[in-house]
């Protein structure tokens, strides 16, 4: 079974096997994480059926054992043969199947000698194959000294003598006073002697009488109306199905009751989401020391965090100074803004070479004026006349920004003197 045995760290019970070792160590706490399914398990030997007694804390956590078989010839018969000064609580036991042959037989708990038990069921049949044995009830065999509240018994009991629908016998031995209240029975109840449809025999010789607060019994299904005493009243079917017939009952947070017999408000929950629940809590602890050690880098992380605030203030500063860039080129316009003299002359400072790059684009377009010239320069034209040698004086000014020449073949001058030629170069 995981876990420690300890009330801030319990032995959890999950299988038939995990409840039978519940005897190796009687004195721990355990809790239910499951319905358990007894089906399987065979034959059930009571937990502490001989001494000692069981003084651990059993939590169902509302939870059952189911189909519990007991078939036991020893005394102190049920799932706890013998309780002292232990505690049994949120438990529920569905169609136990006990059979006996001795002495104190209950489906929870055979003999009780001081203790607690509270929110538990029982559902069922018990019955001895004997005439001659005593002290059997639907849920408890034998009680001294001991308190048991908000419970009930749906188990048909058969027994000899001292035979109850809830407990068979009850007594004090000290001023410790048993006090049962808040529980009913309605199972059917059978025996020779001292037969009662919540209890069989209560015994007052010691001075110290058991005390009963709103305790019930159905008498038409138990069989018999015997042993009414204060705070043990006996209804009828209808009656018990009726909420107005439980004085004092908490139907706000323990009992829940719809047109039927009241029910424990802890048993209506989902099994396999509470499973879920448990085992998470089992492993809470690994899992918090890991959520510290996240906490301690989550500071880590604020610190690394500083940085990059100091990244994103250093991006501000580019901002500004996107701002400043922005203000001389407003300020290059008009130049007679003075409010912002020292971005005025960081502005004139960009500002010249983009008009130093728009002159040298300037050029470029003359040079292509130029490139034009000598396309016009190369042109040379030769027109023989007769058989006389043609000289031709062509002039070409060279502008840079204009270039001339003369197209009208008339103006040519032509000497046919052969004897004498002038050529002006």
């Amino acid at each position: 079974m995981q876990g420690a045995g300890t009330q801030t760290d319990p032995y959890l019970v999950s299988t038939p096997q995990d409840l039978s070792d519940i005897r190796n160590n009687i004195t721990a706490y355990y809790e239910l994480v499951n319905d358990i399914d007894m089906s399987s398990f065979g034959n059930f030997t009571p937990i502490t059926a001989i001494s000692p007694f069981f003084g651990g804390t059993i939590d169902g956590k509302g939870y059952k054992i189911i189909n519990l078989t007991i078939n036991s010839a020893s005394q102190n018969t049920g799932l706890i043969g013998r309780l002292s000064n232990g505690t049994i609580k949120n438990l529920g036991l569905v169609n136990v199947n006990i059979t006996s042959s001795s002495d104190y037989v209950g489906a929870l708990v055979g003999q009780m000698y001081g203790g607690n038990i509270s929110s538990c069921y029982s559902t069922g049949n018990i019955q001895l194959t004997t005439t001659s044995k005593y002290f059997i009830g639907g849920l408890i065999g034998y009680v001294s000294n001991s308190q048991i509240s908000d419970c009930y018994s749906r188990c048909n009991v058969s027994g000899n003598s001292y035979v109850g629908g809830f407990v068979g016998y009850a007594q004090n031995s000290s001023k410790t006073l048993t006090a049962i209240k808040n529980c009913y029975s309605i199972g059917n109840v059978s025996g020779n002697s001292y037969v009662g449809g919540f209890f069989g025999m209560i015994n007052t010789n010691s001075g110290y009488a058991p005390s009963f607060l709103s305790c019930l019994f159905n008498y038409q299904t138990a069989g018999t109306t015997n042993y009414t005493v204060a705070g043990v009243l006996s209804y009828t079917t209808q009656q018990m199905q009726t909420k107005s017939s439980y004085n004092n009952w908490d139907f706000d947070n323990i009992w829940s009751i719809n047109n039927d017999y009241p029910t424990l408000k802890i048993f209506d929950h989902t099994p396999t989401a509470n499973i879920g629940n448990i085992e998470v809590v089992s492993c809470s602890f690994p899992i918090q020391s890991i959520v510290t050690k996240s906490i301690k880098a989550t500071n880590n992380i604020e610190s690394n965090l500083s940085p990059i605030f100091n990244e994103i203030t250093r991006k501000t500063r580019t901002n500004r100074n996107v701002l400043t860039y922005t203000l001389p080129i407003d300020t290059n316009v008009q130049k007679s803004n003075r409010t912002v003299r020292s971005s005025t002359q960081n502005v004139t400072t960009f500002i010249n070479p983009i008009s130093a790059l728009v002159e040298r684009q300037t050029k470029t377009i003359q040079n292509l004026l130029t490139y034009i010239s000598p396309l016009q320069a190369h042109t040379d034209v030769l027109i023989p006349l007769n058989t006389n040698v043609v000289n031709a004086f062509t002039s070409v000014i060279y502008n840079p920004s204009m270039a001339t020449y003369s197209e009208n073949m008339s103006d040519l001058n032509v000497i046919n003197n052969p004897s004498f030629v002038e050529v002006v170069e």
